[in-house]
């Protein structure tokens, strides 16, 4: 994973930003935390990487070692505290402003799709918290808007994106009953003012409609233009 919190890293994102700019291109950034997606190889001093919950992923992350790479399973994760969520948010919106006013990009788009960590946030079938960043719709949701509010007030919502997927299987997520859920989440996004709001229809590459999670994509549009100061692009 490429950073955006070293100086040899920001510099080095200022030769491709450069290069798309001189010839008359725009460029945004992801930022994502793939929380559990991971492995105690790839944390600092061999720590589990973090999640909502202490649930392991059915799935594999690449690592590489001692000079040959491979895909292997991932670690069992540890659950964050709510004292550290916070740390989180600011990590989101610190890369932000590096993006921008260091990198060069001209905006971001926060990755909160896939079963990274904001995905498993959202989702009931890894985040089986008891405080307030799990149980309700509104509960699960916070941290994503959390870290939206963040980048937003950093950037301003012209110049950020987010990506969703509400029935994706990657990365072992899924969720009980995600219209509810991507609904509010959108509704509390059309406020924001964001240049674009990126929804994965079914699963990455795959079909548009994925085996036994329907979802209705036109009430998820309308869910976003009908909230009031909604963009008007999607």
């Amino acid at each position: 994973m490429p950073g955006l919190y070293g100086t040899e890293q920001l510099d080095g994102w200022k030769q491709v930003t450069k290069a798309v700019h001189d010839r008359g291109g725009r460029i945004f950034v992801q930022l994502w935390h793939v929380g559990r997606v991971s492995h105690v190889d790839l944390q600092p001093d061999g720590k589990p990487p973090v999640a909502p919950s202490a649930i392991t992923a059915k799935t594999k992350t690449y690592l590489i070692k001692d000079g040959v790479g491979s895909f292997v399973p991932t670690s069992e994760p540890r659950a964050l505290d709510p004292e550290e969520l916070p740390g989180i948010v600011q990590d989101f919106r610190h890369a932000a402003r590096n993006a921008v006013t260091s990198a060069g990009f001209d905006g971001a788009e926060v990755h909160g799709a896939n079963g990274y960590l904001l995905d498993q946030f959202l989702k009931t079938g890894t985040n089986q918290r008891n405080d307030d960043y799990g149980g309700s719709i509104e509960n699960r949701a916070r941290l994503t808007l959390e870290v939206m509010r963040a980048v937003v007030e950093e950037l301003g919502g012209h110049r950020v994106g987010i990506r969703l997927s509400p029935v994706t299987p990657a990365n072992d997520a899924s969720d009980a009953d995600p219209q509810p859920l991507f609904e509010y989440v959108v509704r509390e996004l059309a406020g924001m003012g964001l240049a674009y709001v990126h929804v994965i229809e079914g699963a990455t590459g795959g079909p548009r409609e994925v085996e036994g999670r329907p979802f209705d994509y036109a009430a998820l549009r309308q869910a976003y233009r009908t909230r009031a100061g909604a963009a008007p692009g999607w």
